[in-house]
């Protein structure tokens, strides 16, 4: 199995894992590599440290009743009906939950989907955010997470001191 950039690949040892197949590798063509798993594995497995959804469905399982030990960041896109969707499930499980509101996307902006153009945004799967733009505001919110999560580096996004204006960037308290 190849690494998985600078950021990820000396914490997570992919080659121990008891199914690699659990985890999946997507390249964003941001200039680095971004792990994508199903966040039920990070209550299941301690040797996560960090994990993020970009824009993925609501969870479900052990994770509405299992509280992770780690921090968590769901970004969300503008597609209809999906702000907020994971919130309540996040926020009782991660410690610290992080959320990022990206607008003028849709779910493929966090893919290099968002290239294609063409039908997809006459179809209006893509949302009004250029390309370029969204994969830079993509890469700026995995690189950061994870630099402040894995490597300890303060993130001006997530502490809300630099913030673009196509996002939003918030800690959610927990839920009581």
């Amino acid at each position: 199995m190849r690494a998985f950039g600078s950021v990820i690949g000396g914490f997570l040892d992919c080659e121990a894992l008891a199914n690699p197949y659990e985890l999946a590798a997507e390249h964003l063509e941001l200039g680095l590599d971004c792990v994508v798993v199903n966040p039920a594995f990070f209550v299941e497995d301690p040797r996560c440290r960090a994990g993020l959804n970009l824009d993925g469905i609501p969870q479900y399982g052990a994770m509405i009743d299992t509280p992770m030990a780690h921090p968590f960041l769901m970004v969300y896109s503008e597609r209809p009906g999906r702000a907020g969707a994971s919130d309540p499930i996040y926020r009782r499980s991660a410690h610290p939950y992080y959320r990022v509101d990206m607008k003028g996307t849709r779910h493929l902006e966090f893919s290099d989907m968002v290239f294609w153009g063409g039908p997809l945004r006459e179809r209006s799967a893509l949302g009004t955010l250029p390309a370029a733009r969204a994969a830079e505001l993509t890469a700026l919110v995995v690189r950061q997470y994870f630099d402040q999560e894995l490597l300890g580096r303060r993130s001006t996004l997530l502490a809300g001191a630099s913030v673009p204006p196509e996002l939003t960037a918030q800690i959610v308290p927990p839920s009581r």
